[in-house]
């Protein structure tokens, strides 16, 4: 049966799924997850200007340089609402750090603070991205 994805929904489902992974000390998995919401929400905005997403990138510069290009199909202020304060956060474990390997690492590779920075990233850059575009229904 053929699909269409749904980086909104996607985003969505691992951002739930990180945080329960993360309040039952499944720090590893936790982590791994929050990487994806980010991935699938800058997919979402990706999608959203310019109606494609590179389906077959999971890193995050390639997926700024796709975030960049579709900003330019859009007007400033569309992407300054979507795009701008997401990038204000000081640290960016996540998008420094994470790469989707980590699936293949020893349990404990992800220690507890980590996990958190990155959820607690992830939930960020969710809410700015695919939650203002829920907001503003042009997404649902």
């Amino acid at each position: 049966m053929p699909y269409q994805d749904n980086y909104a929904a996607s985003a969505s489902k691992h951002l739930t799924d990180s945080s329960a992974l993360l309040a039952a000390g499944r720090f590893d998995g936790a982590g791994y997850l929050a990487g994806y919401v980010a991935e699938c929400s800058l997919k979402a905005f990706t999608q959203f200007a310019i109606k494609t997403a590179n389906t077959s990138s999971h890193g995050f510069s390639g997926l700024s340089r796709d975030a960049v290009k579709a900003a330019t199909a859009l007007t400033q202020y569309q992407c300054a609402r979507y795009i701008a304060s997401s990038w204000d956060h000081k640290n960016y474990d996540l998008t420094k750090n994470w790469v989707p390997g980590i699936r293949y690492t020893a349990e404990g590779t992800i220690p507890e603070p980590l996990a958190r920075v990155w959820v607690r990233e992830a939930r960020a850059i969710y809410n700015q991205i695919v939650g203002q575009m829920k907001l503003d229904g042009v997404i649902s």
